[in-house]
């Protein structure tokens, strides 16, 4: 049950930034927005690396290094998509992605999960891609004039008259 329930939070928490971030790149420039939120999550993990258990080695700060990078690489595309495109396309998308990626590495490395746990991916995988292709309808062509009706009578114009 503790399982379920950190997963739940984590769910939670994640969603509620990604959609914040989404929304504060809308206002404020992407890489401005990541900074911040990098620089925030530096602050939290050097407050907690002493209270954590475990050493640090030169290869783990390295292998840190290089996936905060990534991570803010990747957050800099993430909330570009969420500022130029539909949230609703975006997300889904990416956290398919985010999914996918780590599944079909292990796939390729020889992992072999249970039936069941193949089972969960395709079922959390399936809302995710059918969300990101769902299709809006159009809005209806709007009827113009041509260019010689819209365009205002001037002197020399065919239009103007001479009284």
């Amino acid at each position: 049950m503790t399982a379920v329930a950190l997963a739940t939070a984590c769910a939670v928490i994640f969603g509620t930034a990604d959609f914040l971030g989404g929304l504060a790149t809308r206002r404020s420039r992407v890489f401005a927005v990541v900074v911040l939120s990098q620089v925030g999550g530096l602050l939290l993990i050097g407050v907690l690396i002493p209270l954590l258990p475990g050493s640090v080695s030169p290869a783990a700060l390295l292998w840190g290094m290089a996936s905060g990078v990534a991570g803010a690489g990747a957050l800099v595309l993430f909330y570009r998509g969420l500022a130029t495109g539909m949230m609703s396309v975006v997300a889904p998308t990416t956290a398919t992605t985010a999914m996918a990626v780590p599944v079909i590495f292990g796939l390729l490395i020889g992992e072999r999960p249970s039936a069941l746990a193949l089972t969960g991916v395709v079922l959390a995988c399936s809302p995710s891609c059918s969300s990101a292709v769902t299709r809006t309808a159009r809005p209806p062509a709007r009827a113009s004039a041509p260019s010689w009706a819209r365009s205002p009578p001037g002197p020399g114009s065919a239009r103007s008259s001479s009284c």
